[in-house]
């Protein structure tokens, strides 16, 4: 069935904004192979498990920014990024997140990052038999890499607990962009597209709505979802339609889908028209 309205929007259903398909299962989807080759199509330079103003690559220097360290007036500034102390294959994917968010225009913060890397540091060495066998940011979800950061506190590691609520957001956000790189099969059976994440998916040149997701969530009846998908994906990959024709053909789909549950709320039974 479609989603509850709300009153703050009119009665109209919340806007959806999931960056990846929600149904996928994180735990699942890590390979070894793809963690290496992330790995491996770094630059040789950004291949390390810890950066500093001497090693800091010419490319990031203008993603990473420097903070004040030493007394105040001193002038002194630090940069650095570590991953130290992780699992192999959790330096590759996050060395590869690294340059990933700066290629894409974005941050990285030193103080957010070495948080999140101090947490799993913690987690995957003095936590639960769970996080010590992890090998991937996206084997444990964010809310269990935080109770793993718990349980590491409660054995004496020391680690505030105001880091959580730092930590939580930059698991999540780098285990969406670890999820398309990871995902095996053709990009369009995704319930979300990300063409910002999705390298995967055509775009044209300087194409304007290139940030915009679609979601087709909200497409309840699962053979209109996937008949959907299907059509719009081979559509986008045939040069049929561009990217941004594409919102107004999945609203239209929505639309349908909503006449169709006035008819008949049960998805999986078909109606005739």
């Amino acid at each position: 069935m479609a989603a509850k309205t709300t009153a703050s929007n009119g009665g109209r259903e919340p806007t959806r904004l999931e960056s990846r398909d929600q149904s996928l299962d994180l735990g699942q989807m890590f390979d070894h192979e793809i963690a290496k080759g992330l790995w491996d199509s770094l630059p040789e330079e950004c291949r390390r498990d810890h950066f500093d103003k001497k090693t800091m690559p010419i490319a990031y220097r203008g993603g990473v920014p420097e903070h004040g360290v030493g007394p105040a007036g001193t002038g002194w500034t630090s940069c650095y990024l570590t991953m130290r102390g992780l699992p192999q294959t959790m330096i590759w994917e996050l060395a590869w997140l690294i340059n990933r968010e700066i290629g894409l225009g974005g941050t990285v913060s030193p103080d957010g990052f070495n948080s999140m890397s101090r947490c799993l540091r913690a987690a995957t060495s003095r936590g639960a038999p769970i996080a010590r066998e992890a090998r991937s940011l996206l084997d444990l979800t964010s809310e269990q890499w935080l109770q793993q950061v718990r349980i590491a506190r409660m054995k004496g590691v020391e680690i505030g607990v105001s880091q959580d609520r730092i930590v939580e957001p930059y698991i999540r956000t780098y285990q969406d962009m670890l999820v398309y790189a990871y995902h095996r099969g053709p990009w369009w059976e995704l319930d979300v597209w990300n063409p910002l994440l999705d390298r995967r998916i055509p775009l044209r040149p300087h194409e304007p709505n290139g940030r915009n997701k679609l979601n087709f969530t909200r497409i309840s009846s699962p053979w209109l979802r996937e008949a959907t998908k299907w059509w719009l994906g081979a559509a986008l990959d045939g040069g049929v339609y561009t990217w941004s024709t594409l919102k107004s053909r999945l609203d239209g789909i929505k639309w349908l889908q909503l006449c169709r549950c006035r008819v008949n709320p049960d998805p999986l039974v078909p109606i005739e028209f």
